[in-house]
């Protein structure tokens, strides 16, 4: 059923029957699918504003399946189930449906909307939470001479990494960030540790939980997955990692969803053949590995073996980095949606269908601030660094923590959007004769010469001078003068000499990728 169509729709009548009657479809309505209909009544003389007649003189009168005169009820709305459609007459044309639902749209802009529970609400609560206990935040707010739950975000402290962790080594195992008694927490997960060597463990309620499982299912919803249509699989080893069961557990409350732990690459690949996956969740760098495999001797899978419509990743940049983008999409013939988020506070963003090369923050779940070098946000279009505190994550809730994650300020049509997703790491960012470099942003003039397998950048200290050099790995058959012309467009985006090297043998990665090397 689709949008235009006149269906017959089962309706009580005055005496207390039903009776089919025909109804016109509107829209189809994320994220089920239900029908939004508007009725039709041969009564003419009860037309409204909102209404309009479609009479036998009317070019799609013949096509809509109506006997007599009758008027289109824009006034008379209605939420159906689209299984609860008893039959179809016709189709008005395309031109009636968009003057309909114009019209209908300039009807409720007109509505005064009620007002959504705001930030400071919203934080207030959380602050009010936070200090009827002994913990870490409580502890921090104390400190900073903050008694009372009626300060603005900008008001408050900013939290570390580095104090998670001091606060986990003072209050082993779990740190002290807890708002209830442990025995309400009964979801485990662990942070990689990959950017300070220490993995830490964070603990959730129920109630927590199902916060951050919303937060995934706007990231499905957003890349246009249909509930009862699509087949999730995520590509995740069966641990600690945040990202694969908030992501397996949203996909399972409205898609088919298919665990791949404890799987081969191989099997992955013909498990998601074998079950019509239609949606690969995992990191870019993964999915580039899965990509090289499809159709070799060894994977006994081709591309039209595959279902694959959609690539959903996460766990490391890459995602908006254009070349790599690019070969996903051609390895693939699927569409790539990029998503961001932590153990430390939950799934962040999403990227649209109708905006891509964007991140969304989700702003109903988190207060999100973009500061500079001092501290305060940037205006915008600048890049500084992504701030969150958590607002319904509240059972181990972090106020204003600096991510780490480099980012592009946008407002597009109010919403705060990080354009090209998250760029680099604050604590990633070296200095090269004078030059701030970005691991992604190497990695974004690499990615666009496709005949790259793999890569890797050496950073280490000669003569007390910081350098670095790429090693690239080139697929068979490249010819070796491909080192050139990477070197002349390193050379052109940064200003300077970095000297590439082909190699072979370069590591390949199921998780996180770790292509900066110190040495």
């Amino acid at each position: 059923m689709s949008e235009g169509e006149v269906l017959l729709m089962s309706l009580p009548q005055a005496d207390g029957q039903t009776k089919l009657r025909p109804v016109i479809c509107l829209r189809v309505m994320p994220p089920f699918g239900d029908l939004l209909v508007c009725g039709i009544s041969t009564q003419l003389q009860q037309a409204s504003p909102l209404d309009e007649t479609i009479a036998p003189g009317d070019a799609d009168f013949r096509s809509s399946g109506l006997k007599k005169p009758s008027l289109i009820r824009l006034g008379f709305l209605m939420g159906n189930p689209k299984g609860t459609m008893q039959g179809r007459l016709g189709r008005i044309d395309s031109q009636r449906l968009a003057r309909l639902q114009s019209r209908l749209a300039t009807y409720l802009t007109e509505i005064p909307r009620p007002q959504v529970q705001p930030e400071d609400t919203k934080l207030r609560s959380l602050l009010r939470l936070i200090l009827a206990s002994d913990n870490f935040n409580a502890r921090k707010l104390h400190a900073a001479g903050i008694e009372h739950p009626g300060v603005s975000l900008r008001a408050l402290p900013f939290t570390t990494k580095s104090e998670l962790l001091a606060d986990r080594v003072q209050h082993p195992p779990f740190g002290s960030a807890m708002t209830e008694p442990l025995v309400n927490y009964t979801r485990f997960c662990q942070t990689s540790g990959t950017s300070t060597g220490q993995p830490m463990a964070w603990v959730d309620t129920p109630q927590s939980w199902q916060a951050m499982l919303e937060c995934w299912r706007k990231v499905f919803h957003a890349a246009g997955l249909k509930p009862g249509e699509d087949r999730v699989f995520t590509a995740f080893a069966f641990g600690p990692f945040l990202g694969f069961w908030t992501a397996f557990e949203a996909a399972a409350t409205d898609y088919l969803a298919i665990p791949g732990g404890g799987l081969s690459s191989q099997a992955r690949l013909q498990t998601m053949a074998r079950y019509g996956a239609t949606t690969l969740c995992c990191t870019p760098t993964y999915a580039v590995r899965l990509g090289e495999m499809i159709g070799t001797a060894e994977a006994g899978v081709s591309l039209t073996d595959l279902s694959i419509r959609k690539l959903i990743v996460a766990g490391e940049p890459g995602g908006n980095v254009p070349g790599l983008r690019q070969r996903l999409e051609k390895l693939w013939n699927a569409r790539v949606f990029d998503h961001h988020g932590m153990t430390e506070v939950g799934p962040v963003s999403f990227e649209s269908v109708e905006l891509p090369g964007h991140l969304q923050i989700i702003e109903a779940a988190y207060a999100a601030e973009v500061i500079g070098a001092d501290d305060q946000e940037v205006a915008e279009g600048e890049d500084g660094e992504l701030v969150l505190t958590t607002l319904h994550r509240t059972a181990c809730p972090l106020l204003r923590y600096r991510t780490g994650d480099w980012v592009k300020k946008r407002r597009i049509d109010g919403r705060l959007c990080l354009e090209g997703g998250v760029l680099g790491r604050v604590d990633e960012m070296v200095v090269i004769r004078g030059v701030n470099l970005y691991p992604s942003a190497v990695e974004g003039v690499v990615r666009q010469f496709p005949e790259v397998a793999e890569f890797q950048v050496v950073h280490q200290q000669i003569d007390a001078m910081d350098e670095v050099e790429v090693r690239v790995e080139l697929l068979p058959g490249t010819p070796e003068s491909l080192q050139r012309r990477i070197e002349d467009r390193l050379r052109d985006t940064f200003a300077m000499r970095i000297p590439v090297r082909l190699t072979t043998g370069l590591p390949r990665f199921e998780f996180k990728a770790k292509r900066w090397v110190k040495v």
